[in-house]
């Protein structure tokens, strides 16, 4: 019997240091005379009587008379135990409110968060994920998945195009409702990646890792270099198992807009667009609805039919607008000679409209 434990435990639950170690020896050892239960305890014998008194008058202990000496003993322990436990659910709250406020603070506080639990970096997903308006992109296992679809739900509630590569799906697991926009399967392992609306990251390694880790970042510039990783390694070269049924397709990345609208374009159709984003000059959110006149990249290959590949869109590319004031420029993410940096476009796909040859 731990009994220095017993007696944290009891001042946790308002017992002072002698009624806990006076409960603590009557534990113990039984019913025993006062002047014992001050012997065992330590509680000096000019204070032990008192003691026993206060203990009492709480329901703790019982006193009686035996051999006209006065005996304690414990008390049934429901109320002592039902405490302990209610003050440990309380405690053990307050340390998770306290470990998810200092991540929070710490992912305010700073551009770059290390975290030394991969669940903390999946609890920031989630959180972001939910709040997302542009886009969401998420690389994860399927219990990771499974775990922030509600998120995801949200996400996509709010207007934010939801791509999701998933680590060796099943095929009985895509059913014909998802949360996500589209979803690819991964046969490689890979780690977990989400980025939401081009600002956070949340990165932590697959389950083979020697180390229990992850990240969270708050920089545009390490967004845009995760995009990339995220295009070219972890949804590019995966297999399309799932695509929402929408009339209209809206896409987060330039490059591939490019690449599935090139040849219908190529061939001379009328592509009608939107472009959602923002004005290069002011910051300020700009719309764009109009034909795709035109598809500028250093690589441009005025005689090939054949789409452009990632490489050659890496550098520049430029999109025209024809709209009914004019024509505008629009740029990819980062754009700065082009007039609209775009966040989202969406293909107005039931509009098309084809050459008389096609």
């Amino acid at each position: 019997m731990n009994t220095e434990a017993i007696q944290r435990g009891l001042q946790t639950i308002g017992f002072n240091s002698y009624q806990a170690q006076a409960y603590a020896a009557l534990l113990e050892h039984g019913a025993l005379p006062a002047i014992d239960v001050a012997k065992r305890s330590g509680v000096p014998g000019s204070r032990i009587y008192d003691v026993l008194a206060d203990l009492e008058r709480e329901g703790y202990v019982e006193t009686f008379e035996r051999e006209d000496r006065r005996y304690a003993r414990a008390g049934e322990p429901s109320d002592v135990v039902d405490g302990l436990r209610d003050t440990s659910e309380r405690l053990s709250a307050a340390a998770e409110d306290i470990e998810d406020g200092w991540e929070q603070a710490t992912l305010r506080d700073h551009r770059i968060a290390l975290f030394d639990r991969v669940d903390a970096v999946l609890d920031q997903a989630e959180s972001l994920v939910r709040a997302a308006e542009t886009s969401v992109d998420v690389a994860a296992t399927p219990a990771q998945y499974y775990g922030l679809q509600e998120a995801m739900r949200e996400a996509r509630e709010n207007g934010a195009v939801v791509r999701v590569s998933v680590e060796g799906l099943g095929d009985d697991a895509v059913g014909s409702e998802q949360p996500a926009t589209a979803i690819r399967r991964r046969q490689i392992p890979g780690p977990f990646v989400a980025l939401v609306d081009r600002t956070h990251i949340c990165f932590a390694p697959n389950e083979r890792a020697p180390a229990s880790y992850g990240m969270v970042f708050n920089d545009d510039i390490l967004a845009f270099v995760f995009h990339w990783y995220f295009q070219l390694c972890l949804w590019s070269v995966c297999e399309p198992v799932y695509r929402r049924a929408e009339a209209e397709y809206t896409y987060v990345s330039m490059e591939e807009f490019v690449r599935d609208v090139y040849p219908f374009w190529r061939a001379g159709s009328l592509v009608p667009v939107t472009v959602v984003g923002v004005d290069t000059d002011t910051g300020e959110k700009r719309e764009v609805t109009g034909v795709l006149a035109d598809v500028v990249y250093p690589e441009h290959d005025l005689g090939s039919d054949d789409p452009p590949t990632y490489g050659e869109l890496a550098s520049l590319v430029t999109l025209v607008v024809e709209s009914d004031d004019g024509r505008h420029l629009v740029g990819g993410w980062g754009a700065v000679y082009e007039d609209v940096e775009a966040e989202q476009i969406v293909f107005h796909s039931s509009e098309l409209v084809l050459p008389p040859s096609a």
